[in-house]
């Protein structure tokens, strides 16, 4: 599993439930996809700090960031007050996350083969496998395709696209005099 929001949810429940597992993390320590995505830097999910109601179930359904867990201290909406959070709360919301909870997890690490023959296999060197009934993946960030197509090379990525609306502009105006 990777160390996004979908991985440490499910490492943590299963902790809980007392079973094996290991997160494997491509970046230092840090969620790597959040690091990287969204590119404008702030998250187009809402948080509700302030509902105005008491009831713990109706403001965990509001909370729309939150990883569930035991501890009411680890809810988003304690990290910032802002509807549309900055996506760098959410790494250090995902790091404390991972921290407070010991979770167990590799950074640093990639898994480069999976195979099967009743168990997984899953080697993340030539000198580091382990052996498991179960393999989840939660994989986050994979690398772009690009297709075979005469003059790909002249596109622009939305990877490297800039996200200032002020150069969009510059842009667009600049196509327009074509």
């Amino acid at each position: 599993m990777e160390q996004e929001p979908a991985g440490l949810q499910l490492g943590y429940f299963l902790q809980q439930a007392g079973r094996e597992y290991l997160i494997v993390e491509a970046g230092d320590s840090a969620p790597l996809f959040s690091e990287t995505f969204p590119r404008h830097r702030r998250l187009i999910s809402i948080n509700k700090p302030h509902t105005g109601c008491d009831d713990p179930e109706l403001n965990l359904r509001m909370d729309w960031n939150s990883l569930l867990c035991d501890d009411p201290r680890l809810r988003f909406p304690h990290y910032t007050e802002r509807y549309f959070p900055d996506a760098d709360m959410m790494v250090q919301y995902l790091a404390d996350f991972a921290a407070a909870f010991g979770l167990r997890i590799a950074s640093k690490s990639r898994i480069i083969r999976i195979c099967r023959d009743g168990n997984f296999h899953a080697s993340m060197s030539a000198d580091s496998a382990t052996r498991r009934s179960g393999l989840i993946t939660a994989s986050g960030l994979a690398k772009p395709y690009v297709p075979p197509i005469p003059g790909i090379e002249t596109a622009d990525c939305m990877e490297t696209l800039s996200v200032d609306p002020r150069e969009l502009s510059t842009a667009r105006a600049d196509y327009r005099q074509r």
